[in-house]
């Protein structure tokens, strides 16, 4: 039989290919990580960057600073009309 099997991926290929996976969970806008813990070629763990449970993305958190100046802003115009007069 002469049909050529190609070689599988090297483990090196296999587990970037995983933190690769892995980072594409990460919510953060400015760097998406991931990481693969390997011990003898088993993974152990993985895991992605983000904020700790219970705690705002950067992206809600940016959102909600921007609301909070709006109304900060909207409280200061009101308070240089009412000096104006």
């Amino acid at each position: 039989m002469d049909t050529e099997i190609e070689n599988p991926k090297s483990w090196d290929e296999y587990f970037y290919n995983m933190c690769a996976t892995a980072a594409s969970n990460s919510k953060c806008l400015s760097r998406k990580i991931g990481a693969v813990i390997v011990i003898d070629k088993t993974v152990v763990s993985t895991g992605y960057n983000g904020p700790p449970r219970g705690i705002m993305t950067c992206d809600k958190r940016w959102l909600h600073d921007i609301e909070i100046r709006k109304e900060f802003n909207k409280r200061v115009t009101e308070m240089e009309e009412v000096i104006k007069f």
